[in-house]
């Protein structure tokens, strides 16, 4: 009989531990503070220093916590962004750490690029670390020079665009890239200064940067000089730029390498046009569209798009011959083809569709679900009607079942909501399989799946399913359910505190009256405590 008090007692302690902040057991008075109404008007002391433990915290996990760790303390820190506190503690452990630890200074600087540009000293320890004779260091450093709103973080970075190191080279020289595409003038110039210094082997990275470089005498002369240079990537990129410029000697020269007999001469041109979305070379297109590679057909046909999209004099052949290619049930890019004219609004492609939702299994059928979901075109409702059609038929696998219920919830999460919900508690024997799948739909479902989850909240199953899918949505519409499900003293007791945590997690709505609702109405202090911890912790 003595172990019951006991037991309890040590699940006390455990559940406060688990708690995100400070506020351990030894914050319940002995004089049962707890037991009164839930008491806000008068912070504790460890709510008033919460904010400076917990970014002294969250920087000693960043440093040697694992990758998911890591990441969370870098979420926690960003909530303390622009203020007074976390800067100055940064460039603190900076100085202390001297040049001992480049690992933890690269993580450091990191978190303080996130800061306020503006904050005292950032700038000149990234141009001090810019030059540090760690790699890792300087890297670090250089990505937030890059960024920089001041024309002075350039000075970091000059001194490492020709580092013995490739990494670091490499780094300083996007860096530039990044200052010259936010406008830095300076950055520009030095670009420009590089790309004549070095016109017999130019940096790719600077060659491309020049699309971005504007109206220049200096980038035009460099440009012309840089496409004659044979079949190199420089001469490549470079009649790329020249003919996003409107150049039309390139829209020539890439007319005539459609022409070529080599396919990868074809397939490099159908790339470039493709990227610089520019439909040229139509005398070309049949002959790649009937006799291409794979690589090639499915390059040709962004061209084709284009041309269909813009008007183009030869629109109607481009029409013709993608549809061709969808049409051949032997062509290899017969289902990419289908799904761009769906999407399109393509009657053809909503009739063949209707035909692969009746009749495919496995991964076809996934395929075609994925076409309907991602297409969001006019035919989406009716395509999730004969979705339903399918799923009347009694002799239809779980694994199909399972992949026509995902169509329906994507388009029509609130007819979707009964089955889904009814599927993933296993009310028609349902196999694992099919619970699991259904399971992770409800998450998507939304406000649908959670109203119609909150009838199956009087079962321990139901419960659960609906703080876990609460928490994920964030929508206050579930703030009265969990308020129901936290008082029902007959519930699990780890259900019922999930939901008390899931009340301040969710985005918005009336959580602070909840909270201080189901505090003033439970008896004991173990509830009245975590709202108490919560309530100081999160809202």
């Amino acid at each position: 009989m003595t172990r019951i008090p006991i037991l309890l007692a040590v699940l006390f302690l455990f559940l406060a531990y688990l708690l995100p902040s400070r506020g351990s057991a030894d914050t319940i008075s002995p004089e049962g503070a707890f037991l009164a109404p839930l008491e806000v008007t008068e912070p504790p002391a460890w709510a008033l220093q919460r904010g400076k433990d917990e970014i002294v915290r969250n920087l000693d996990r960043l440093l040697w916590g694992s990758h998911s760790a890591m990441v969370a303390s870098r979420d926690v820190l960003r909530r303390y962004g622009g203020g007074e506190i976390l800067a100055p503690e940064i460039l603190g452990r900076l100085e202390a750490l001297g040049d001992s630890d480049p690992i933890a200074i690269a993580k450091l600087i990191a978190v303080l690029a996130d800061e306020d540009p503006s904050v005292s000293g950032q700038l000149d320890e990234f141009i001090y670390r810019a030059h540090s004779p760690s790699a890792l260091v300087t890297m670090a450093a250089l990505r937030a020079l890059a960024f920089h709103p001041d024309d002075r973080a350039i000075h970091g970075i000059l001194a490492r665009l020709n580092d013995v190191d490739l990494q670091v080279r490499d780094v300083a020289r996007a860096a530039l890239v990044k200052r010259m595409q936010a406008g830095d003038i300076r950055a520009r110039d030095v670009l420009l200064d590089e790309l004549e210094s070095s016109e017999e082997d130019p940096d790719l990275g600077f060659v491309a940067a020049l699309q971005d470089v504007g109206e220049s005498e200096r980038a035009d002369q460099l440009l012309r000089i840089m496409r004659t240079d044979g079949d190199g990537p420089s001469s490549m990129v470079a009649w790329a730029i020249l003919l996003r410029r409107g150049d039309q000697s390139a829209a020539e020269h890439f007319s005539e390498q459609l022409k070529s007999d080599d396919s990868a001469v074809r397939l490099t041109a159908l790339r470039v046009l493709g990227a610089a979305g520019m439909a040229l070379g139509d005398e070309s297109w049949e002959r790649i569209a009937k006799h291409g590679t794979f690589q090639e057909v499915l390059a040709l046909g962004e061209i084709l798009l284009r041309a269909m999209d813009d008007g183009h004099p030869a629109a109607s052949l481009a029409e013709s011959l993608f549809r061709d290619r969808a049409e051949d049930p032997f062509s290899q890019v017969r289902v990419p083809f289908t799904d761009a004219l769906l999407a399109r609004g393509s009657a053809w492609a909503a009739e063949v569709t209707r035909s692969e939702i009746l009749t495919k299994v496995g991964a076809r059928l996934t395929q075609t679900v994925d076409r309907v979901i991602s297409s969001g075109g006019a035919f989406t409702g009716d395509l999730a009607d004969v979705a339903w059609q399918r799923l009347e038929d009694e002799a239809l696998r779980d694994v199909e079942r399972a992949i026509l219920l995902r169509l329906i919830a994507a388009v029509d999460p609130g007819r979707a909501a009964d089955t889904v919900v009814s599927a993933a508690l296993g009310r028609n024997n349902e196999s694992a399989v099919v619970s699991a799948s259904m399971e992770a739909l409800l998450f998507q479902l939304g406000e649908p799946g959670l109203k119609r989850l909150q009838e199956e909240v009087s079962t321990l199953r139901g419960a659960s399913l609906f703080v876990r899918v609460a928490n994920e949505v964030g929508s206050p519409v579930a703030l009265p359910v969990l308020e129901t499900i936290v008082l029902n003293e007959s519930m699990d007791l780890a259900v019922r505190e999930a939901a008390l945590d899931c009340i301040v997690l969710l985005d918005h709505g009336p959580r602070e009256e909840v909270l201080r609702n189901v505090a003033e109405r439970l008896p004991g202090d173990l509830f009245r405590g975590r709202a108490r911890l919560l309530f100081w912790n999160y809202l």
